[in-house]
């Protein structure tokens, strides 16, 4: 069966690819896909809670990356966004847009792209890290 992975930058698909081979499908989400709507994105009501919503011009690129998701399955997503705060919320972000639980989701990072590295981190996936989430 295939699988997933998600990146941020297309740069690193073909590198990715080549390391993980023919079982594998490599996609990018170009980073962020959500921010905050210029107006209501804060609700100072219910304890300043954010609104994220799709950016419009991810749109597309979130229904692509949706329509990749259902064709693997859930269990078969590894999401490899940066290995910092903002690649967090990137992952928990495209999780709620994606349908993948953030709780169950395989998050993996690396600090290079070399074939014994990136094998590496999806022998041995994490889960998206919440704490990170909100700090960013």
């Amino acid at each position: 069966m295939k699988k997933l992975m998600i990146v941020e930058s297309p740069s690193k698909i073909k590198k990715i690819k080549e390391y993980l081979g023919e079982d594998w499908e490599v996609k990018a989400s170009l980073g962020h896909i959500c921010d905050l709507p210029k107006e209501g994105g804060v609700d100072k009501a219910n304890k300043f809670k954010l609104k994220y919503e799709v950016s419009s011009d991810k749109k597309a690129l979130v229904k692509s990356l949706a329509i990749s998701v259902q064709k693997v399955g859930g269990n078969n997503v590894y999401l490899a966004t940066d290995p910092d705060r903002e690649g967090e919320a990137i992952s928990f972000h495209l999780c709620r847009n994606l349908g993948l639980d953030y709780t169950s989701t395989k998050r993996v990072t690396f600090q290079e792209i070399t074939r014994d590295v990136v094998r590496s981190a999806v022998q041995s996936p994490r889960l998206i890290d919440i704490n990170l989430v909100s700090a960013q």
